[in-house]
């Protein structure tokens, strides 16, 4: 059930029994600014609301309860919230905000290790340098300055750049960037060294049975006289053989 009326102290007083019949509660609206209210649960207790359209979309933010804040206090920050919001509607979200309602959105697309990574590059690289910076004025320049602030850790801003430049894809579909103007547009990654690794005991059974059956047995003879190959066959016979025998204990720790 909804309601308008001033919210001041005499209404934090009400008991509201006669309208609380309805166990979803009561919502008082202030009819003398506009988005800010008051919930009313159905065992009495009450807690301030603001609620504004912002840009992508509208929003409910939870203030306080009424232990915690005066009807003065309250009204102070629902009409700061309803301001941001105005502004926000005139000039676009920040970055901060846009990357929760990213996450929010298209995380559920995602499947969860994509997700948790995803998240995890916007918490540490994307939103401390670009979080105040209003979704329409980040720029090509700006999109490098952090690229290069990167430089240390290169693997991360590879990883990284790809979400920034699918989130400023996004935001032109959500109008709010111009379309085309995605800033991070053919950007040069980091060259990468290569990293090689050796083959584990499973993967080189699974690759000598593969082999085993191939039919092209001249690709199949060729890859085994590969050198990679043949050095990672030995260092797992090694391991096999040493774990067998117990030869690779250290002399002197023999029981």
């Amino acid at each position: 059930m909804r309601i308008h009326a001033t919210i001041n102290e005499r209404i934090l007083r009400r008991t509201f029994r006669e309208r609380l019949k309805d166990k979803r509660g009561l919502t008082v609206f202030d009819k003398d600014l506009r988005g800010s209210g008051l919930k009313i649960s159905s065992n009495g207790s009450k807690t301030f609301i603001a609620r504004a359209a912002r840009k992508l979309g509208i929003a409910e933010t939870v203030l306080g309860t009424a232990d915690e804040l005066t009807a003065a206090e309250a009204r102070e920050r629902a009409t700061a919230i309803i301001e941001a919001a105005r502004t926000e509607r005139e000039h676009g979200p920040l970055f901060r905000d846009f990357a929760d309602e990213f996450m929010r959105r298209q995380g559920r697309r995602w499947k969860p290790a994509t997700r948790k990574g995803n998240a995890l590059l916007l918490r540490r690289y994307l939103v401390p340098f670009f979080g105040g910076t209003r979704v329409a004025d980040i720029a090509r320049a700006d999109v490098q300055r952090w690229f290069d602030s990167m430089s240390g850790t290169p693997g991360n801003a590879n990883r990284a750049l790809p979400v920034l430049s699918v989130m400023m894809r996004q935001a032109e579909l959500w109008d709010l960037r111009p379309q085309g103007s995605n800033p991070c547009r053919n950007m040069r990654r980091y060259r990468m060294k290569p990293r090689e690794r050796f083959l584990s005991l499973d993967e080189l059974k699974h690759l000598g049975f593969v082999l085993d059956h191939a039919q092209d047995k001249q690709a199949a003879a060729a890859i085994l006289a590969d050198e990679h190959v043949r050095e990672a066959a030995r260092r797992i016979s090694g391991i096999v053989h040493d774990a067998m025998t117990g030869s690779g204990k250290e002399a002197g720790h023999d029981r």
